[in-house]
């Protein structure tokens, strides 16, 4: 019985039996598999590319003023603010505040509102205080780049073990000179999941943050190419970031003279300048001399110059890749020393005007980054101007 033989026909239709149920098997393990990478890719992908469209859809501030932009989420609110305190001005160096929350959800710390996005502006970055910043760097310091462009750089502070806040300050200047400060203290504010969901929106607002082009700044390009500004100086302009360090300098003029409150590009359309190049030093690259007369508000012109022509002047380089303020001068003329150069910089003097008869003459060397003053020597009937520089009078 047990070495009785299965017929052919039977053994022929097991075999094919079980191929069936094999190729059953493996073809609902395949639909599984299948199902199972396409469940995958729909809730993988797709949640992806949502996050994406969910930035590109988001608001945007954009603040020409200060040359910067960033998104926001549709159901977030910002307020802006000037810094009118001296001793934050001075300090810190803080002009203005843009600081962004939910919209319908407040704040506070200790009986102080706070905002979970905080960005500040500030003119000059080494008016920021080093024990200031230096408390903002105890546990860690991160160097990178915001949106892979802008050098930045992270303080983070811990109280215990957990994260407090984190100071980010970028390294350079946008083409106006200003520098930012963006602060995050969410995770004095809340905790869990809402900790989480304000710590991302806060990363997502940084990365989309970026300084305003030259063409973006619609009043500088009103200023240097309409005809506001007199002498040769609009004709050789070709660098974008020289009129609007120009810019700069002359609303620093204007805030001196009680014209602006507040610092506003615009304002400067209405000053009127002279100016010239000069060939300082050999790198074939010319510096800019100007020369502010004044400007017009509510039709009435205030003078920066006084009748003998004394008023400020103005030495613009282009130093390390970057137009810059180079000297800082008073007087009724600058002229360059052919004979004596400082550092590869010729020397400059300027001459202050008193009377027909008397004058002051001020000489400044260049020390790598500034000309400073050396000396300055009075001339009247009694003294007379000396010998070394007498071929500027001539």
């Amino acid at each position: 019985m047990l070495n009785r033989k299965i017929s052919t026909p039977i053994a022929i239709s097991v075999i094919l039996i079980l191929a069936v149920v094999v190729g059953i098997i493996d073809y609902w393990q395949y639909i599984k598999i299948r199902d199972f990478e396409f469940e995958m890719t729909e809730s993988k992908i797709p949640e992806k590319e949502k996050k994406e469209d969910e930035i590109v859809n988001w608001q945007v501030y954009r603040n020409e003023e200060y040359g910067f932009e960033f998104k926001y989420p549709d159901d977030w609110v910002y307020f802006e603010e000037e810094e009118k305190h001296e001793e934050l001005l001075n300090k810190f160096g803080w002009v203005y505040y843009v600081n962004l929350r939910p919209k319908d959800k407040k704040y506070s710390y200790e009986g102080t509102e706070e905002y979970p996005v905080n960005i500040r502006i500030l003119d000059k970055l080494d008016k920021f205080d080093d024990n200031f910043r230096n408390s903002y760097s105890q546990e860690e310091k991160i160097d990178f780049a915001i949106n892979n462009i802008i050098p930045a750089t992270k303080f983070i502070t811990k109280m215990g073990k957990d994260t407090a806040w984190e100071l980010t300050v970028t390294e350079e200047s946008n083409n106006l000179g200003y520098y930012f400060e963006f602060f995050n203290p969410i995770y004095v504010l809340s905790d869990g999941a809402e900790e989480n969901y304000l710590l991302e929106v806060f990363d997502k607002i940084l990365s989309t943050f970026r300084f305003l082009d030259s063409e973006e700044i619609v009043e500088v390009e009103e200023l240097c190419f309409k005809g506001e500004l007199e002498g040769p100086i609009v004709k050789e302009i070709t660098d974008d970031s020289l009129p609007k360090l120009i810019i700069r300098v002359l609303i620093e003029e204007a805030k001196n003279y009680g014209v602006l409150k507040k610092e506003k590009i615009c304002a400067a359309q209405c000053y009127l300048i002279s100016g010239e190049k000069i060939q300082l030093n050999e790198d074939e690259i010319p510096e800019y001399i100007i020369f502010p007369k004044g400007f017009y508000t509510d039709n009435k012109f205030t003078s920066v110059r006084g009748a003998s022509g004394n008023g400020p002047i103005y030495i613009i380089g282009f130093i390390q890749g970057k137009w810059k303020l180079i000297g800082n001068f008073g007087g009724s003329w600058v002229k360059p020393m052919k004979s004596r150069r400082t550092k590869g910089y010729l020397n400059l003097v300027t001459h202050w005007h008193m009377s027909a008869k008397e004058g002051e003459i001020s000489e400044y060397a260049w020390d790598g980054e500034m000309y400073k003053l050396i000396k300055t020597t009075e001339y009247s009937p009694e003294a007379l101007i000396p010998d070394e520089y007498q071929e500027l009078y001539e």
